[in-house]
C-alpha cells in the first residue's frame, strides 16, 4: 500500500511513462487506482488522479520534475485530494515550481496564511472592503499586493481549481499591474482554501462614474481627449486578457476601475473569467452573470430556454470573445457619445417623449442601436453620428450591425485601439470652450455644445454656464495637431499588440481601491432608480390588469349564460344594474390600458381595451332602451347615453394610456430635471393663472350663476374670449419652461375653453354650431402646443378635458337652447365641469410635489 505523497508521484509518473506522457483516460486511471490500492488508502477519486496527471504533463513538457531532490521532504504526507505541483523555496512564487503549502505542518500564527508557493502572508486586522463575495485585506509588509478572502458560503472545489488555473497561466506581466489577477492561492493552517492575492490596484473610481450625463460629481467631468485614453487602455488590457486565452465574460462597467487622475484602467472581478478547458464535452470554469445591457444578442437568444442559472447551464459555447468584443464596443460607444447606451434607439416616426427602447436586456433584444436605419437616440444629449471619424462609424456598424447576424465581424480590441489612436491625432478645440470641448476636424461646429444646448432645452429651455472640466494633473504636453493635454505614452510604450498601456509617473494612492471591491456612494447606499421601480410596478400591475380584465369580462357576460348556454329576454333586461357593468367595464379597460403603457410592452391589451369598450357601450346602452321603454322619447335618451358613454370610455382609455406612458418616461427624466426655479415674470403669470382659474371655478359649479353673471356683467362676457388669448401670447413669448408655469397654464386654459364653450348657449342656435366647429379647430391646435411644451401629467389631463368638455359640452349647450339651464341633468352638468376642475386639482397636487422636491 502507497504509504507517502512521494511514493505516489512516482507511481504516477511511471504510469505516464509507459503512455509516453499522454493524458490517461478515466478506465485508465481507476486501473490505476485499482492496481495500487489507492481507494483503500485516502481516498483518491478518479478526478483528483486526473488534475495531477495534467500537472506532471505539463512538467514534463517544461522539463521540470515533480521533486527536485533538494526540496523533497520524504516524511512529508498530503492529502491525494490535493492536486500534485512542486514545493520550492518559500521566496519564491515561480508557477513553474509550485506545491500546495498546506501539505506540511506549517505553525501559522493569527491572521496568517499560506500560498501555493510556501510563502506566509500576513493579513492586517481589519479589512478594508467588502463585497458579496468576500473581503478585501492589506498584507503587513507588502504595499503591492492584497488578498481576498472569501466568505465560506462561497467557497468550492471548482473555485479553487479555477484560481489555481489562473495563477499558473496568467496573461502578459505588463498588464498584470492592471489586472486584480490571482497571484497566489491561500490557504490556513487546517489546509482549507481561503482565498487568493492580488496585486493593489491604483484606482479610484469605476468605469461608470465617467458615463453619466450631465456628470454627477466633478471628477467625472472630463474632455474627450481623457475619454480617448482611457479607451485605448480598456482595449490594451481586454487584448492581454484575450491573448492569454480568457474570456472576460461579465464586461460591465463595475468590473473597470480607473485611476481618474491618470487615465489608467484595472480590471477587477477576474474570479468570475469564463474559462473553457474542453468544449466538446460541455467542461469550463463558467463565468455565470452578466450585468443587463452588456449581453451580447446571440448569447441572450441561446440562453432564452433557461430560467434560472442560464449562463452556468446552457451548452458551451456562451461567453466568447465575440462577446467580449460586443461589451467592448458598448463601452467605447459610451465613451465617446456623452455617456449614453447605443441601444437608446426609436423610430425616426416616433415621439421622443412617448417612445422608449426599453431597458437593458430588452433594447438589445429588439435590436435598437439608435444609428440603425430608420431610428434615432431617445436622448437628445447624443450627438449624431457624423461627428466621428468614418473609420469609427464602421467599426460602430460592424459591432452592432453586421455583428447582430455573424458575431466574427466584430471588431476586437486592436483594431479599436488602431481607430481611437487616430481620432485622437485629428482633435481640434471647440472655439468656445476651447479647454473642455474638442472635436473631430472639418465639422463646421462643436457637437458637443450643440448637444449640450439640445439636452437643456428639453428639460428647461434655459442654456446654462458651461461647467468646467477636470483634467489629470500630470504630463501634459502639445501633439503634433496642436491639441493640448492630451497625455502621450513614453516612447518605451508599446502599442496594444504589443503589451503595456500608457504608464504614468504616479505615486500609488493611498486610498486606492484593490481588487474587486466596488466604489460605493458617499452615503455608503445603493439608490433604486426611479425608472426601475416604476418598472418593478409595471411588471406586479400588468398580469394583475390581465386578470381583472377577462374576470369583468365574465362577470358582464354570466347573466347570459345558463346551462351552458346563451339565453336572454326581455324580463331579464329589466333587472339588470347597468350602472354596475358601466363601472367595472370602464375599471378593467382603463386599468389594462394604463399597466400596458406603464410597462411599454405589447399593444394587444389596448386592441382588446377598445373592442371591449365599443362592445359595452351598445349593450348597455341596449339594457337601458330597453328598461326604458320603446318609444321615441326613450330613443332619443338613449342615443344620448350612448354617446355619453362612448366619450366616456374614448377618454378612459386615451387618458389611462397616456398616464402610463407620461409617468414611465417622466420618471426615467426626473432625474435628470433641474429643481424648478422662478424668475419674477413667472410669480407673477402664476399668480394670474392661479387667480383666473380660482374666480371662474366657482361659477362652474353653478350653471344659473354662470349664466347670470355672464348677462349682468359685460366685462366678464368679453374677458372670456379675451384672457384666453392674452395668457397664450404671454406663455408663448415668455415661458422659460418651469413646469409648474407650465401645468398651471393647461389647467387654467382648459377652465377659460369650458367658460367659453358654454358661453356659446347664449347664442342662437346655428352661429352657436358654427362657433363650436372654430373653437373646436382652435382646441386642437392649442392642445398640439402644449403637449409639445409641456411634458407632464397635466398636459395630458388637459388633453383629455378639453375632449371630454367639448363634447359633453355640446350636449349641454344644445339642452340649454332648447330648455333652459334648468333642464340640464345634474349628471350632465358634472361631465360638463369636472374636466376643468379635475385639471387644477392635478396642477395643484403636482405644482406641489414640483416645489418641495429635492
Amino acid at each position: 500500500m502507497v504509504r507517502t505523497y512521494e511514493e505516489y508521484i512516482k507511481l504516477l509518473e511511471a504510469e505516464l511513462k509507459q503512455h509516453n506522457y499522454n493524458e490517461l483516460n478515466e478506465s485508465e486511471i481507476a486501473a490505476f487506482i485499482k492496481k495500487h490500492q489507492l481507494d483503500k488508502n485516502q481516498g483518491i477519486v478518479v478526478k483528483d488522479v486526473l488534475s495531477d496527471v495534467r500537472t506532471l504533463i505539463n512538467l514534463h513538457s517544461k522539463g521540470k520534475t515533480a521533486y527536485p531532490s533538494s526540496t523533497v521532504n520524504s516524511n512529508s504526507t498530503r492529502s491525494y485530494a490535493q492536486s500534485i505541483t512542486p514545493t520550492v523555496n518559500s521566496n519564491s512564487t515561480s508557477s513553474n515550481a509550485r506545491s500546495v503549502a498546506t501539505s506540511h505542518a506549517y505553525n501559522l500564527k493569527q491572521g496568517q496564511l499560506v500560498g501555493l508557493s510556501g510563502k506566509i502572508y500576513t493579513l492586517e486586522n481589519r479589512s478594508f472592503s467588502k463585497g458579496g463575495e468576500g473581503e478585501i485585506f492589506r498584507l503587513v509588509g507588502n504595499q503591492n499586493q492584497v488578498i481576498k478572502i472569501y466568505f465560506s458560503s462561497r467557497v468550492s472545489k471548482e473555485l479553487e481549481q479555477k484560481l489555481r488555473y489562473m495563477a499558473d497561466n496568467p496573461p502578459e506581466s505588463s498588464v498584470l499591474n492592471q489586472v486584480a489577477w490571482p497571484i497566489d492561492v491561500v490557504y490556513d493552517e487546517n489546509r482549507i482554501f481561503k482565498g487568493f492575492v492580488m496585486p493593489k490596484l491604483d484606482i479610484n473610481a469605476e468605469l461608470g462614474d465617467v458615463y453619466p450625463y450631465p456628470p454627477t460629481n466633478p471628477e467625472s467631468k472630463i474632455a474627450l481627449n481623457y475619454k480617448l485614453i482611457i479607451a485605448m487602455n480598456i482595449c490594451t488590457v481586454i487584448n492581454a486578457v484575450h491573448r492569454a486565452g480568457y474570456v472576460f465574460g461579465d464586461f460591465n462597467p463595475g468590473n473597470i476601475g480607473i485611476n481618474m487622475k491618470t487615465g489608467m484602467v484595472a480590471f477587477l472581478d477576474t474570479d468570475s473569467y469564463h474559462i473553457v478547458l474542453d468544449e466538446r464535452n460541455n467542461k469550463a470554469f463558467r463565468c455565470k452573470v452578466c450585468k443587463d445591457g452588456y449581453v451580447a444578442p446571440e448569447l441572450l437568444k441561446q440562453c432564452e430556454p433557461y430560467k434560472t442559472d442560464a449562463y452556468a447551464n446552457a451548452p458551451l459555447p456562451t461567453f466568447t470573445k465575440e462577446t467580449d468584443n460586443f461589451a467592448l464596443a458598448i463601452h467605447i460607444f459610451r465613451l465617446l457619445m456623452n455617456g449614453y447606451t447605443p441601444f437608446n434607439g426609436i423610430k425616426e416616426t416616433e415621439r421622443i417623449s412617448s417612445a422608449s427602447p426599453g431597458v437593458g436586456n430588452q433594447a438589445i433584444k429588439r435590436n435598437l442601436y439608435c444609428f440603425n436605419p430608420g431610428n434615432k437616440p431617445q436622448a437628445t444629449a447624443v450627438p449624431p453620428v457624423s461627428i466621428l471619424p468614418d473609420k469609427i462609424k464602421k467599426l460602430f456598424k460592424r459591432a452592432f450591425i453586421d455583428g447582430a447576424k455573424n458575431p466574427k465581424k466584430r471588431p476586437d480590441a486592436s483594431e479599436w485601439y488602431s481607430a481611437l489612436s487616430e481620432y485622437e491625432k485629428g482633435l481640434i478645440k471647440c472655439s468656445k470652450y476651447p479647454n473642455q470641448h474638442l472635436y473631430k476636424k472639418g465639422l463646421s461646429s462643436c457637437p458637443w455644445c450643440e448637444a449640450d444646448e439640445r439636452f437643456y432645452q428639453s428639460i428647461t429651455n434655459q442654456r446654462p454656464f458651461p461647467s468646467p472640466v477636470v483634467t489629470p494633473p500630470t504630463n501634459t504636453i502639445n501633439s503634433s495637431s496642436g491639441v493640448s493635454g492630451v497625455v502621450k505614452p513614453p516612447s518605451s510604450t508599446q502599442t496594444v499588440t504589443g503589451t503595456p498601456v500608457t504608464k504614468y509617473n504616479v505615486q500609488p494612492s493611498q486610498g486606492a481601491l484593490a481588487g474587486y471591491a466596488n466604489v460605493k456612494t458617499s452615503q455608503g447606499k445603493t439608490r433604486i432608480p426611479l425608472q426601475d421601480k416604476i418598472a418593478n410596478v409595471a411588471g406586479f400591475l400588468y398580469p394583475i390588469s390581465w386578470i381583472i380584465f377577462i374576470a369583468n369580462i365574465c362577470f358582464c357576460l354570466a347573466p347570459f349564460v345558463s346551462n351552458g348556454s346563451i339565453s336572454y329576454n326581455d324580463s331579464m333586461l329589466y333587472g339588470l344594474n347597468y350602472k354596475l357593468y358601466t363601472v367595472s367595464s370602464l375599471v378593467s379597460i382603463a386599468l389594462m390600458c394604463f399597466a400596458t403603457n406603464l410597462k411599454n410592452t405589447s399593444s394587444v391589451g389596448i386592441v382588446f381595451s377598445w373592442i371591449w369598450g365599443f362592445i359595452t357601450c351598445f349593450g348597455v346602452t341596449t339594457v337601458r332602451y330597453t328598461q326604458m321603454g320603446f318609444n321615441s322619447t326613450s330613443a332619443s335618451n338613449a342615443w344620448k347615453f350612448f354617446g355619453i358613454l362612448i366619450v366616456t370610455f374614448v377618454a378612459a382609455i386615451i387618458s389611462s394610456a397616456k398616464l402610463g406612458d407620461r409617468i414611465r418616461v417622466g420618471a426615467a427624466n426626473r432625474q435628470s430635471r433641474l429643481k424648478q426655479r422662478f424668475s419674477t415674470f413667472d410669480v407673477i403669470f402664476l399668480v394670474l393663472l392661479i387667480g383666473v382659474s380660482a374666480f371662474c371655478i366657482p361659477l362652474l359649479l353653478d350653471l344659473n350663476k354662470f349664466y347670470s353673471f355672464a348677462s349682468n356683467y359685460n366685462l366678464f362676457a368679453i374677458a372670456v374670449w379675451v384672457v384666453p388669448v392674452v395668457f397664450f401670447i404671454m406663455f408663448m413669448a415668455s415661458w422659460s419652461g418651469n413646469e409648474v408655469v407650465g401645468s398651471w397654464f393647461c389647467a387654467t386654459m382648459a377652465v377659460l375653453f369650458e367658460c367659453v364653450v358654454l358661453r356659446l348657449a347664449t347664442m342662437d342656435s346655428a352661429g352657436a354650431i358654427i362657433l363650436w366647429f372654430v373653437l373646436a379647430c382652435v382646441a386642437l391646435g392649442l392642445i398640439a402646443y402644449m403637449q409639445s411644451e409641456v411634458e407632464n401629467i397635466v398636459s395630458i389631463v388637459t388633453f383629455i378635458s378639453f375632449f371630454v368638455f367639448f363634447i359633453v359640452g355640446a350636449f349641454t349647450d344644445l339642452t340649454i337652447l332648447g330648455n333652459g339651464v334648468s333642464a340640464v341633468g345634474e349628471g350632465a352638468h358634472w361631465w360638463t365641469v369636472a374636466p376643468a376642475i379635475i385639471d387644477v386639482i392635478v396642477a395643484t397636487i403636482f405644482s406641489i410635489s414640483e416645489i418641495v422636491r429635492k
